[in-house]
């Protein structure tokens, strides 16, 4: 049993270990023979608690720099952020969205790849690495990028606009036309919508 709990405790501090200082970490991995699994556990929790007020902290802070244009400042904080916290999908669309801002699309799209990684299911995500793609002439990752949104959210008539766009620029007139035609539709029906 106490082998069990001791392998359940390491995998949990291999997760999180690797983020932390030292300094961070009340106790070595020696210490773990001496402390059950809740023990620890609660000693991560305050441990977490301390990281969720500089998380806190330092989201604010990157927000205040992104909007005052100070991206490379904003960007340092964002990379404490992911240390500190590397397991949230915002941290790394935040990293891509100010490394738009700077120009450096390869970089942001790695981090938007991340982004997705976490949280695979959000349609902005997927469209924005595909506008990415596209500035960057990625157009079949663009393309992949902006169907995967598709999938994830038909009615978004913005989603169709960005891949005719991206049709248009490699000359993929038949594709583009029916997706300006599926804009145009939903477009239309989100008019109606409004107006009931």
């Amino acid at each position: 049993m106490r082998e069990q709990e001791l392998t359940k405790i390491k995998k949990v501090l291999d997760n999180i270990y690797f983020h932390l200082t030292k300094d961070d970490f009340p106790f070595s991995l020696n210490d773990l023979e001496h402390k059950n699994f809740l023990e620890v556990m609660g000693l991560f929790k305050n441990i977490n608690k301390n990281n969720d007020d500089e998380i806190k902290k330092l989201t604010k802070e990157s927000e205040l720099l992104f909007l005052k244009k100070e991206y490379s400042l904003c960007l340092t904080l964002l990379n404490r952020l992911i240390k500190i916290d590397p397991y949230e999908w915002k941290h790394y669309f935040n990293v891509s969205h100010a490394l738009v801002k700077e120009k450096k699309y390869k970089e942001a799209v790695e981090y938007l790849t991340k982004s997705i990684y976490f949280n695979p299911n959000n349609s902005k995500l997927y469209s924005f690495r595909g506008q990415i793609n596209r500035v960057i002439n990625n157009y079949p990752q663009c393309i992949n990028d902006l169907t995967k949104a598709i999938e994830l959210n038909p009615n978004d008539s913005h989603l169709y606009k960005y891949r005719r766009l991206c049709y248009v620029d490699i000359m993929e007139s038949k594709l583009a036309e029916a997706d300006g035609l599926m804009e145009k539709k939903l477009l239309e029906f989100e008019k109606v919508k409004s107006n009931a």
